[in-house]
């Protein structure tokens, strides 16, 4: 099965409106950002880790201007933490779709 990265962020779309639940992995109950990257991956056969500190090891990175939709976005939301903490999917014209809390 070839997968798009459209396609990827069409899916990710389903999950709009969806509550925030930290450890979440419904994309209709509660999803959290690395579930939702996880489960989003996981509906085209392809495996990620489930948590953003183990996703932001996997692939390779992209500058910010070649991001493509379907990438994932890492994000670090806490500047007292070192790392990313947030991660999503680039759908275009400088946005992703996540799940924040």
């Amino acid at each position: 099965m070839s997968v798009s990265g459209q396609d990827l962020v069409n899916f990710a779309r389903t999950a709009l409106g969806t509550p925030y639940a930290w450890g979440g992995d419904s994309m209709s109950q509660g999803i959290d950002c690395s579930g939702l990257v996880q489960q989003v991956f996981a509906h085209f056969g392809i495996q990620v880790p489930r948590v953003t500190y183990n996703q932001i090891q996997v692939g390779a990175s992209v500058p910010t201007d070649k991001l493509q939709p379907g990438d994932l976005v890492f994000v670090d939301t806490e500047p007292n933490r070192q790392g990313a903490d947030n991660v999503g999917i680039y759908i275009g014209g400088g946005k992703f779709i996540h799940a924040p809390h």
